[in-house]
């Protein structure tokens, strides 16, 4: 966490459901303050992901959408890809933006503009 409001996650490998519940078990103690994340997540690496994990993090993040301002992630492989997309569709009917970055650059301009946003109470 670079700051109380921004996320920031990296993964690499394949996304087991232990991993996953791992996953929600670190972010949900932040997540319970109230305060909205914009949250950024690194799966470049990321080589596939168990059904169940896919489906266990799509819930958590669907039920802790007040809490999340936004969710951009950076991932190349084409399943991870395609599971990311598919719960960016459940997570807009919640009005939770979801962005999946194909190229590092533009998952790294988001990143800096997400911290470029004054923190809530803040002033610049």
């Amino acid at each position: 966490m670079p700051r109380q409001d921004v996320v920031v996650t990296h993964a690499a490998g394949y996304l087991s459901i232990a991993m996953a519940e791992r996953w929600i078990s670190v972010l949900e103690k932040y997540f319970v303050r109230g305060a909205r994340f914009r949250t950024f997540h690194d799966w470049w690496g990321m080589t596939g992901y168990d059904s169940a994990a896919r489906r266990a993090l799509t819930a958590w993040v669907v039920a802790s959408a007040s809490h999340v301002a936004s969710a951009d992630f950076l991932a190349t492989d084409r399943i991870v890809r395609m599971g990311i997309t598919a719960a960016a569709a459940t997570a807009a009917l919640v009005g939770l933006p979801m962005h999946v970055h194909a190229a590092r650059e533009t998952f790294e301009e988001a990143v800096a503009l997400g911290l470029a946003v004054p923190e809530p109470g803040r002033c610049r």
